[in-house]
C-alpha cells in the first residue's frame, strides 16, 4: 500500500516504522452513499470524543490524535490500553462507540484501516479492535474483529474465523458489507486489502427491533480484574479511514485510500455477486508447464488437492485466450470440519515467460516457455504488484500459479473454497477441495542443500547497481537484497548457504550480519514456514577466523561449510588442482578445527588423490556418474558415509544438456534428465527430492541461482542451457509494479520445492518402518536420473501411496456429493429395501426425488409434523454452517417425507429440533409396484438461500423402513452410515456445481 508516512507511536515511545508517501484525504466526492467520515482530518473531529461519538475511555494517554503515522491525509488517531487502567464500561477499554440505538434492518459499509504498533506481540488473550454490539450490553457481539495469539480473527455470531498472521507497523485496510438481518437474507462480506477473505449469507444477529452499533478502539476484557493469563500488560495502535455507508454505497465508497478490490466487490443494494459466467479457465497440475501459445489445454473445472500439515499444495488456473482485464483471487476461505484455511495462506502468481532461441537440448520446443513469477502481493513487502488484471489475446493463454500453505495446526479432514476469476467475460468461481493429511512436514528441510548467489548480483539487478559503499544505507540495501533472496529460497525448502553480502567482521557488516542474515540461519526470520532456518551456511574462506567467533555465538557451528569454488571446484583426474585444494584446505582446518569441505568430485577420484579423505567430508558427484548404479548409492559411497563426518550430497549440471560441447544434440541428451533448465518437463525439475532419497543422499548442491540475473527477462543461455544457473528473475518496479523491487521466484524453484516435500513423504514412510516401500513407490517413479519425467498423476499417487505408508495420515475419503442442476444418483442399501436419491437445483429451489424398492411399505400414520419417521420413508438433512458443529443449530435444517405423504419439518435450535419452523416445501407420494417415489422440492430461501457455485453445504439423506407394524421403531439406513442422524459434523458434503 502506498500512501504512509514513517512516523513514531506517541505512547510509550514505541516506533511504528512505515514506509511510502501521504495520500491525500478522501472525501465524499465519487464516494456515494457515504453516512461518515472520520479521518481526524476536520478540526473538529481533533477535539475529542468527536461529536456524535460516545467516549468510552478512561484517561486522556487512551485516545490521542497524531499526525504520524497517517493512512489518509494527515492526521490519524492512536489508541492505547494498558493492564491496570481503569474500567470503563465495566471492563477494560479505550474506545470510541456510536449510539447503541440503530433502525432495524439497515445494510451499511464500513471501511477503516488499523497500524498495529510494532510490539504488538502475540497474546494467548484477545483484544477486540473493532466491533459490531447488540443494543443490549448483555452478551457478545455478534461481530467482531479482533487479534488472538499473532493472527487476525473476526468472531462472527460465535464462530471464530482465522484470517491469518497479522503484521505490525504498516497499515491493514478493511472493509465489512453487513446486511443486517435475523432472517436468511442476512450477507456478511469482508475484504482485508483489497482481497476477500469472508463471504456469508444468512442471520446476521438476533435483535429483531435494532441494528448493531459500531464501536472501534481496544477491548480487552481479561485485564478487567480478573485472574486471566495474558502475556503483554500493553497496546497500542493508531486507526484511521473510517467511513460507514449505507446501501447505496459499495466497497469504493468506503475503501481507505486508493485500495482496490482484488475480489469483486457489490456496489448495488442488494448481496448477490456479480453475474456468473463461462469465463474461459481451466484447472491444470502444478507439475504442469503450459506454453503460452497453447490454445487446447485439457484440466478440469475443479481444483482437487492433498497435502500435509505445513505443505505447501500448488495447482495452475490456464485462462483462455479473447479476454481482458482478467483478475484472479481468492473467494471463500477452505472451510471444512476442522476450521477454517483463511486465505491469507493463499499466494496467487501470474507466470510471465521467457523465448528461448535454441533448445538446451535436441527435441524440445523453442518459443515462449513459462518460468516468472509475479506475484498478486508479495511476500516481502506485502505491496500489490502488477500481475493482475491481465489481457489475454486470442490464440495464446495465460497462467495463475496458486499456492496454499496448510497450517501446520490444521485438522485432517476435507476443506472447500475457491478462487474467483473475473474479467470482460464476467466471473466465475473456480472451486477448491483439499484433503488435510494427519501428518506434519517439517519448516527446515530435512534434506539439506548448498544454493548460490553472486554476492552483490541481487542489487545490481534491481537497482542498477550496488553502489553499497557510497552510503551506509546503500549498504544496508545491499545486505537486506540478499537476505530477500535468501527468504524467498528458504519458503521454497532451499537453502542460500551464501546470502552474506560480506564477511560479518567486526562493525557494520556485523551489526548488518546480525540484522539481516542471522535471523535466517536462527530460524526467526518473517517466514511463511514457521521457524524455517538455512541448513547451510558457506563460510568465506579468508576470514575464517571471524566466521568462526559468530558461528559459535549464534549456534550455527555445525552448519557451516566451507566451498572452495576456486581451488577445489570439480578437480577431476587433475593433479594438480587436488593438490591446490588440498593446500587451501589442509590451512582452513588448522585455523577452524573439524569445518567440512564440500568437493564436487566422484568418488574414485577423491580415493585416488585423497586417500585419507582429509579434505572430502561432503563428497558431490555429479548426478548422471550415478546413473549406473542401480538407483541405490554405490557400495563404495555407503562405506564413505558410515565413516563420522562424510556425507554424500548430488550435484546436478550442465553434464546433462551437453554443456555447449559438440555433442549436445546426441541422443543421450535428449532423455528426461533430472535437469534445472527452463526448457524441461516440470517433473524433471521435481525430481531431486525423489532422486536423493533413491541414492540416500542427505543433500544437494547448486552452483548458482543469479548467474545471468541482469539478463534474465530476454537471455539465459549458458553452458548449453537454457537457465543454467539461473532461477530468479530481477522484479523491478518497472517491471512489477510496487515500490520496492524484489527477487521473483521461478516456476522451476516451486518444481524443486515440491520434490523436497516429497522427499519428507519417503522420509517419514522411511521412519515408520516402510524404508523397503518407500524405495519401491520412488524407484516405480523415478527409475534413473536420466527418466525423470513421469506424468503428474503418477506423481499424485505416488505421494497417496507414501501417506498410506505413514500411518493415520490419509483421512477416509470425503463422503461428497457434487450437486448439479441434473443431479446424480446417491443409492442407500437397507436389509430388504433400497432408496436411490437424486438432487439437483435451480435458482429457487431444491429438488429430491427418491425411489424406494420395497416389498412391505408400512407408514406410520402420523400427519403433518408428526412422528413420521416411525415408519417408512425418508429424510433429508441440511447444514448451512460451513464450520460443521457437533450439535444442530439454527443452520440446520431436517425434513422428512412418509410413504403416504406426511411432512414434517423442523430447524436446528439451541434445544435442539424446533417444529414450529415451517420450510414451505411441497412434496408428493406416488406408490409403484415395487414400493414408492418421493418428490421433495425445498426452496432455497428458506434453508439459508441460493448457494453459491463452488460452495458446499452438509448433507445427509436416510431412508427408514418398517417391515411389520408391530415394529417398535423402523430399521433406519442413512448415507453418513450414522446411528444418531442429528450430528452435522459427520453428514457428508455437497458441492455445488
Amino acid at each position: 500500500m502506498t500512501g504512509i508516512v514513517a512516523g513514531a507511536m506517541v505512547a510509550a515511545g514505541v516506533p511504528i516504522a512505515l514506509a511510502g508517501t501521504h495520500e491525500p484525504a478522501a472525501t465524499g466526492t465519487g464516494r456515494p452513499g457515504l453516512l461518515t467520515t472520520l479521518d481526524w482530518e476536520n478540526a473538529a473531529d481533533r477535539t475529542l470524543p468527536p461529536t456524535g461519538w460516545h467516549k468510552q475511555y478512561c484517561c486522556d494517554k487512551s485516545l490521542k490524535v497524531v499526525t504520524g503515522p497517517a493512512r489518509d491525509g494527515e492526521h490519524a488517531a492512536q489508541f492505547t490500553l494498558d493492564r491496570g487502567d481503569p474500567d470503563v464500561s465495566s471492563s477494560t477499554r479505550s474506545e470510541l462507540s456510536q449510539p447503541d440505538q440503530q433502525a432495524a434492518g439497515l445494510e451499511r459499509w464500513y471501511g477503516f484501516s488499523i497500524a498495529l504498533a510494532t510490539d504488538w506481540s502475540p497474546d494467548r488473550s484477545s483484544e477486540i479492535v473493532s466491533q459490531w454490539h447488540q443494543q443490549s450490553n448483555n452478551g457478545s457481539p455478534p461481530l467482531a474483529l479482533l487479534t488472538n495469539n499473532g493472527h487476525w480473527k473476526i468472531d462472527f455470531r460465535g464462530e471464530m474465523i482465522d484470517l491469518g498472521a497479522y503484521r505490525t507497523g504498516g497499515w491493514t485496510d478493511w472493509v465489512f458489507h453487513v446486511a443486517w438481518r435475523t432472517d436468511t437474507s442476512g450477507v456478511l462480506e469482508v475484504w482485508r486489502d483489497g482481497d476477500r477473505v469472508v463471504s456469508r449469507t444468512g442471520r446476521t444477529h438476533d435483535d429483531s427491533a435494532h441494528s448493531p452499533y459500531f464501536k472501534f478502539g481496544i477491548y480487552k476484557w481479561d485485564w478487567d480484574g480478573r485472574p486471566k493469563p495474558s502475556d503483554t500488560s500493553h497496546r497500542s495502535m493508531v486507526y484511521d479511514a473510517l467511513r460507514i455507508g449505507d446501501q447505496r454505497a459499495g466497497y469504493a465508497s468506503v475503501a481507505p485510500g486508493a485500495t482496490v478490490p482484488q475480489t469483486p466487490a457489490p456496489t448495488a443494494t442488494t448481496a448477490a455477486p456479480p453475474p456468473a459466467s463461462d469465463a474461459g479457465y481451466t484447472v491444470v497440475p502444478a507439475t504442469q508447464k503450459v506454453m503460452r501459445n497453447a490454445t487446447s489445454v485439457a484440466g478440469t473445472r475443479t481444483a482437487t488437492l492433498a497435502g500435509a500439515r505445513n505443505e505447501f499444495v500448488s495447482f495452475q488456473v490456464v485462462l483462455a485466450g479473447g479476454q481482458e482485464r482478467v483478475t484472479v483471487a481468492p473467494g471463500r476461505p477452505l472451510t471444512g470440519t476442522g476450521g477454517t484455511i483463511p486465505n491469507a495462506n493463499v499466494t496467487l502468481y501470474r507466470e510471465d515467460y521467457l523465448t528461448t532461441r535454441q533448445a538446451s537440448a535436441g527435441g524440445r520446443a523453442v518459443g515462449a516457455w513459462p518460468d516468472a513469477l509475479i506475484p498478486a502481493v508479495d511476500r516481502l513487502y506485502g505491496q500489490r504488484r502488477n500481475a493482475f488484471p491481465v489481457d489475454v489475446p486470442r490464440g495464446q493463454n495465460r497462467v495463475v500459479f496458486a499456492d496454499v500453505l496448510v497450517p501446520r495446526d490444521q485438522a485432517a479432514g476435507g476443506y472447500d473454497g475457491s478462487l474467483t476469476v473475473t474479467g470482460s467475460r464476467g466471473r466465475a468461481e473456480v472451486p477448491i477441495h483439499l484433503d488435510v493429511r494427519g501428518f506434519t512436514l517439517p519448516s527446515t528441510s530435512s534434506l539439506r542443500s548448498l544454493w548460490s548467489i553472486g554476492w552483490s548480483a541481487g542489487c545490481d539487478a534491481l537497482y542498477g547497481s550496488c553502489d553499497a559503499w557510497s552510503s551506509a544505507a546503500n549498504l544496508q540495501r545491499a545486505w537486506r537484497t540478499n537476505a530477500d533472496f535468501a527468504r524467498l529460497a528458504l519458503d521454497d525448502r532451499m537453502t542460500i548457504a551464501n546470502a552474506q553480502f560480506q564477511p560479518p567482521t567486526a562493525g557494520a557488516q556485523r551489526a548488518a550480519f546480525d540484522t539481516y542474515l542471522l535471523p535466517l540461519i536462527k530460524g526467526t526470520a518473517n517466514t511463511q514456514l514457521p521457524g524455517a532456518r538455512l541448513t547451510t551456511v558457506a563460510v568465506d574462506t579468508r576470514h575464517l577466523p571471524d566466521w568462526k567467533t559468530v558461528a559459535e555465538a549464534g549456534s550455527f557451528a555445525g552448519r557451516a561449510v566451507t566451498y572452495d569454488a576456486h581451488n577445489c571446484d570439480e578437480p577431476g583426474d587433475r593433479a594438480a588442482k587436488w593438490s591446490a585444494c588440498r593446500n587451501a584446505v589442509t590451512g582452513y582446518k588448522r585455523t577452524w578445527p573439524g569445518l567440512p569441505n564440500v568437493m564436487t568430485a566422484d568418488l574414485a577420484d577423491a580415493d585416488r588423490y585423497d586417500p585419507q579423505h582429509a579434505i572430502t567430508d561432503v563428497i558431490t558427484p555429479v548426478v548422471d556418474h550415478l546413473d549406473e548404479s542401480s538407483g541405490d548409492q554405490p557400495a563404495a559411497y555407503r562405506a564413505f558415509t558410515a565413516k563420522p563426518g562424510k556425507e554424500m550430497w548430488l550435484y546436478t549440471s550442465c553434464d546433462v544438456s551437453g554443456c555447449g560441447g559438440a555433442n549436445e544434440r546426441d541422443a543421450k541428451f535428449a532423455q528426461p534428465w533430472l535437469d534445472y533448465t527452463i526448457d524441461t518437463q516440470a517433473a524433471q525439475n521435481r525430481a531431486m527430492g525423489w532422486l536423493a532419497y533413491r541414492y540416500r543422499a542427505s543433500g544437494e548442491l547448486y552452483y548458482s541461482t543469479t548467474q545471468q540475473l541482469a539478463t534474465a527477462w530476454t537471455d539465459q543461455w549458458g553452458f548449453g542451457g537454457n537457465g543454467d544457473g539461473t532461477l530468479f528473475y530481477p522484479g523491478t518496479t518497472s517491471r512489477i509494479g510496487g515500490t520496492t523491487p524484489i527477487p521473483l521466484e521461478s516456476l522451476r524453484m516451486k518444481m524443486i520445492r515440491n520434490g523436497y516435500q516429497d522427499y519428507e513423504y519417503l522420509r517419514l514412510a522411511d521412519k515408520a518402518g516402510h524404508a523397503a516401500e518407500a524405495r519401491s513407490v520412488a524407484g516405480t517413479l523415478y527409475p534413473s536420473t536420466h527418466a525423470a519425467a513421469p506424468a503428474a498423476a503418477a506423481i499424485d499417487t505416488a505421494r497417496a501411496k507414501l501417506a498410506a505408508l505413514i500411518g493415520g495420515s490419509a483421512p477416509a475419503p470425503a463422503l461428497t456429493y457434487d450437486l448439479t442442476r441434473a443431479g446424480s444418483a446417491i443409492t442407500l442399501k437397507g436389509a430388504d429395501n433400497t432408496m436411490t436419491a437424486r438432487l439437483s437445483r435451480d435458482d429457487r429451489n431444491l429438488h429430491l426425488t427418491a425411489t424406494v424398492t420395497d416389498a412391505a411399505v408400512l407408514p406410520s400414520g402420523a400427519g403433518r409434523d408428526g412422528e413420521v419417521w416411525n415408519g417408512d420413508g425418508i429424510e433429508l438433512m441440511i447444514d448451512r454452517n460451513t464450520t460443521r458443529p457437533a450439535l444442530v443449530d439454527p443452520d440446520d435444517y431436517h425434513l422428512l417425507v412418509s410413504a403416504t405423504n406426511a411432512l414434517t419439518d423442523e430447524r436446528g435450535s439451541a434445544a435442539g429440533w424446533d417444529r414450529s419452523w415451517n420450510a414451505g416445501a411441497t412434496s408428493q407420494v406416488s406408490r409403484t409396484s415395487t414400493g414408492y417415489t418421493v418428490e421433495l422440492t425445498v426452496p432455497w430461501s428458506a434453508i439459508g438461500g441460493v448457494p453459491r457455485t463452488g460452495s458446499s453445504f452438509g448433507l445427509d439423506l436416510a431412508n427408514n423402513d418398517t417391515d411389520s407394524d408391530q415394529a417398535a421403531k423402523p430399521v433406519s439406513y442413512d448415507w453418513a452410515g450414522l446411528t444418531r442422524f442429528a450430528q452435522p459434523a459427520l453428514w457428508g458434503t455437497a458441492r455445488v456445481r
